[in-house]
């Protein structure tokens, strides 16, 4: 037992005045005070206003001291209780202080505070060794800089919890939930639980760890915040800034409600700055609070060289790192974004594991409200990547689904890269869906990259927002304006659907492999610029453009879409532009696909290998040339010239071979009898096989006698069509045409 009488000195807000110093159940009286109640091991503030100070703790010995009492005195309490000590209180405005001097405690340690009016602080080194801490208030708990909180010694799983202003209704007052800007920590669960005060003040956080710390070494962190409600701005759930830390777990940030800006869920902030692990990643999950006319109201904001992830050092391991973010959902305000990372220097980043980026737009009336916006940052994996952005629905304008812009025109410091087996982007841009929707695209590139490494297969999808605007079309799905897409020794798919609008819109936009990698390229409509740069640097990959909708026909100039917008529910005209491409091989269409028709002249200086895939016809009044090359047609419908009325009768395939799909129909239009102006005839510079073709006629002449038609003109010709051997004879509106064969030629002769 303690007999001594601790000197005043060990309290530090001891007034001098006469107290009662109580040990183990001893009492010396040497005035009329008694600090707080103790009974067993429980130390209860009872005295409104109170504030228990922790001095010492140490060998089993506890020293508090309390500074208000009932008769307004001070007073210290040593005693050693043998088994977990709690400090409670049933009056109002308490608080507890742990003081500068260290503390090491054997026990563990339990404060519950219902009625605080400063809450709990740290100001000191306070070690609770291989026992607990739990701490619980209906204020706030501030770890003060310098402070170090831990609890776990010698390999033990200890645990620690902080609650603050938990209970059903909020606390009113100006404060923040939890402060850090010393050290937390535990080798067992750790866990944070904050929500800021209900008040008027900027900055009301429910969780800040600033300049500080928070740690555990079994990786069981659990951080909640939720900002508190007022009409200031800037109540964030979850804050980290100015080179705080949080060293990954599962962190969920909700922020406040009320009418000011900057209600983020969660906000990681300025160089060094992280949330994450070397080993074990994160999950983070913000909610923007309610601001009904403020604005940016963020879920998850990376911003001024803030990072999600870890930084990443010889010693790092697999950090996988899941990122949610979803944006303010009501009021007059805008650019209520799902994610945000902001800065060149800012991102979210798994290194030797996967990302998962998932952003969702909020619904503020005035626009903006981005599912995922990468505005001169990163997203980055080492593995593999997964971005899914959904714009908000609440305004009319630039609610993209995913946004990935630099900060300045040619500086190129946005990107997503991935270096694993995937890389998938998708964006679905959102709106009212009215007639005033305009720039709600699915997935937005400017200035920017969107990049696969070594053997990524990369993956981008955009479907366009659901406006009616028949005026301005810019709620395209996918609008790659001078960035690049890029695939290194795999896949590059891009897919782009809208429903009124360009499904691709490219303006001086790069797309490319490496080593064989194909581009495929699936919509319904594009709108692309000449000087777009398609390009396999190894030759050898496939380039191809199909419809997304079967019917949907294929042409190779004129505008991608109707003139008539209004009408734009009808089958659409995709044109690509195949021969721009520096590719070894394209392919066009799709065998459920519409027409394909060749409206303007094909080729390129080199060789290269194009097949025309259609479930329908296969029109060709301009001239198809890959050098020596090699021309597949598959074709569900018939193979025919222009339109001879037209005066565009004429066609020319020159390829090394020729190859056709069984069952391929060529068909003769007969509008009179001088070819290539009055009627069709396939040409080519090559061999053609003709064995199981078959041969069709249609057109409005009768033939006479003697008319003879060449059919077919090629360089050698083999085999016979489907059924109709040398001089077997068809029947051509009512008059008998003879099929004869030669080597160069088919022709068919009126009887």
């Amino acid at each position: 037992m303690m007999l001594n009488v601790l000197k005043s000195w060990l309290s530090p807000r001891a007034t001098g005045k006469a107290r009662r110093v109580t040990r183990l159940g001893m009492t010396y009286l040497e005035d009329r005070c008694t600090p707080a109640s103790i009974a067993g091991n429980v130390i209860t503030l009872d005295d409104a206003g109170e504030m228990l100070t922790i001095a010492t703790f140490a060998n089993g010995q506890v020293s508090v001291a309390s500074t208000v009492d009932v008769n307004g005195g001070s007073g210290t309490v040593t005693f050693a209780p043998s088994g977990p000590l709690s400090i409670v209180d049933t009056a109002t405005g308490t608080s507890v202080l742990f003081g500068d001097s260290p503390v090491e405690f054997s026990q563990s340690l339990t404060v519950t505070l219902d009625n605080a009016s400063n809450g709990v602080r740290f100001l000191g080194k306070n070690s609770f060794g291989s026992n607990g801490l739990s701490v619980t208030t209906d204020r706030g708990i501030a770890v003060n800089a310098g402070a170090d909180v831990s609890a776990g010694s010698n390999g033990s799983s200890t645990n620690l919890t902080f609650s603050a202003n938990q209970q059903t209704v909020p606390t009113v007052g100006n404060f923040i939930g939890i402060d850090v800007q010393g050290f937390v920590g535990s080798m067992g669960a750790l866990t944070l639980n904050g929500r800021g005060g209900t008040g008027t003040a900027n900055g009301l956080h429910g969780v800040q760890v600033l300049r500080g710390g928070v740690d555990s070494s079994s990786g069981q962190i659990i951080v909640n915040g939720t900002g508190g409600t007022g009409t200031g701005a800037n109540n964030i759930g979850v804050q980290v800034a100015g080179g705080g830390a949080i060293a990954g777990g599962t962190i969920t940030g909700v922020g406040g409600a009320g009418t000011g800006a900057g209600q983020f869920g969660v906000m990681v902030q300025n160089a060094g700055s992280f949330i994450g692990k070397s080993a074990g990643g994160a999950i983070v999950n913000g909610t923007a609070g309610a601001n009904s006319t403020g604005g940016l109201g963020v879920g998850v904001f990376v911003n001024a060289g803030g990072l999600i992830g870890a930084p990443v050092t010889k010693f790092s391991l697999g950090t996988t790192v899941t990122v949610t973010g979803i944006g303010a959902g009501d009021g007059a305000s805008g650019s209520n974004i799902g994610v945000l990372v902001l800065g060149s220097n800012s991102m979210i980043e798994a290194y030797k594991g996967d990302l998962n980026v998932t952003g969702t737009g909020g619904g503020g009336t005035a626009g903006g409200n981005v599912g995922v916006f990468v505005a001169g940052g990163r997203l980055s994996a080492t593995q593999d990547a997964t971005i899914v952005g959904t714009g908000g629905s609440g305004g009319t304008d630039g609610n993209s689904g995913v946004l990935v812009q630099s900060s300045a025109e040619g500086v190129y410091d946005a990107s997503i890269t991935a270096v694993g087996s995937k890389l998938s982007v998708t964006g679905t841009g959102g709106g009212s869906g009215g007639a005033t929707d305009r720039n709600n695209i699915g997935v937005y590139a400017f200035g920017s990259y969107i990049r696969g490494g070594f053997d990524t297969t990369v993956t981008i999808s955009g479907t366009g927002g659901p406006g009616t605007n028949t005026t301005d079309l810019s709620n395209y799905g996918i609008f790659n304006r001078r960035s690049g897409f890029q695939a290194t020794r795999n896949n590059l798919t891009i897919t782009a659907t809208t429903p009124r609008s360009y499904g691709l819109m490219s303006d001086q936009a790069t797309y490319s492999t490496t080593e064989g990698g194909n581009i495929t390229f699936n919509t319904d409509s594009i709108f692309t610029t000449a000087i777009d740069n398609v390009t396999n640097s190894g030759g050898t990959g496939t380039l191809t453009f199909a419809q997304i909708t079967p019917g949907v026909t294929v042409g190779f100039s004129g505008p991608s879409r109707p003139a008539a917008i209004a009408t734009m529910a009808q089958p659409a005209k995709l044109v690509v532009s195949p021969d721009y491409a520096n590719v070894g091989k394209v392919v066009v269409g799709r065998t459920d696909g519409g027409t394909i028709t060749v409206d303007r002249a094909l080729g390129r200086p080199n060789p290269y290998t194009l097949t025309l895939l259609t479930g329908n016809d296969l029109i060709t009044p301009s001239n198809v040339s890959v050098g020596t090359g090699n021309l597949t047609l598959t074709v569900v419908g018939a193979i025919q010239g222009g339109t001879p009325a037209a005066g565009n009768a004429a066609t020319d395939f020159t390829a090394g071979t020729v190859t056709f799909s069984t069952g391929t129909t060529i068909r003769t239009v007969i509008e009179g009898t001088t070819a290539d102006a009055q009627y069709t005839r396939f040409v080519s510079s090559s061999f053609l096989d003709l064995t199981g073709l078959k041969l069709a006629f249609s057109g409005s002449y009768t033939p006479v006698a003697g008319n003879v038609f060449t059919l077919v003109s090629a360089s050698n010709i083999g085999g016979t069509f489907d059924g109709l051997a040398e001089g077997s004879t068809v029947t051509f509106n009512g008059k008998t045409l003879r099929i004869n064969y030669t080597a160069t030629a088919v022709t068919a002769t009126t009887l």
